[in-house]
């Protein structure tokens, strides 16, 4: 498979951010909600939303 620069940045990112909080998973989880804390107006309410019924 082709190395995909991309892939590779988003990859670099989450080893940083990682060790940023000492790799420990709850610092990580702690961190990401208090970000989604700040910027509450970005993030997607996946509830799910009934849809239209088609009148096929």
């Amino acid at each position: 498979m082709k190395d995909d620069p991309i892939v590779e940045e988003i990859r670099s990112f989450r080893i940083a951010h990682a060790a940023k909080h000492g790799n420990d998973l709850n610092r990580i989880l702690a961190a990401i909600k208090e970000s989604e804390k700040k910027h509450l107006a970005k993030l997607i309410n996946r509830e799910r939303q009934t849809q239209p019924q088609s009148k096929n």
